[in-house]
């Protein structure tokens, strides 16, 4: 029983060995923090070596770096800093207020927001022929 043990000891050593010898370390936690409305792929879960792609979920633009790597120094191995955000696509210009009305959005200036417009003072009103709902769509307009 006893050369057993040392041999499964043996045995997982060499299949965790970085080839120095000693055995692998893992990076923890077992990925790099996925940010709010994003996702994370990664090509050898979290072993030395590996290298992780961010993306962003529809509507949202990736700020920073788009990859971490799992990377192994003497004493642990750790994920680079990504430093990443999946921020909100949003419209230009922003239309947050309209004169002798009130502007009501769904989402604020975010894509697929619906915004309403109303007048609210006495004998005023809208235009003839335009509309009183505006949409951000897809390409920020």
């Amino acid at each position: 029983m006893k050369q057993q043990c040392i041999f499964c000891m043996l045995f997982l050593a060499s299949i965790y060995s970085n080839g120095k010898g000693s055995i692998e370390s893992l990076c923890q936690p077992e990925s790099p923090t996925i940010p709010d409305y994003g996702k994370v792929w990664c090509n050898n879960s979290n072993r030395p070596n590996s290298v992780c792609i961010f993306a962003c979920e529809p509507y949202h633009t990736l700020v920073g770096a788009n990859k971490s790597e799992c990377v192994e120094t003497i004493n642990e191995a750790s994920w680079t800093k990504a430093n990443i955000e999946c921020k909100p696509d949003e419209c230009e210009p922003v239309i947050n207020s309209l004169p002798n009305g009130l502007v009501t959005c769904s989402h604020g200036s975010k894509v697929r927001s619906v915004c309403h417009y109303k007048c609210t003072t006495p004998g005023t009103s809208m235009f003839l022929g335009m509309k009183n709902t505006n949409r951000c769509l897809p390409s920020k307009k």
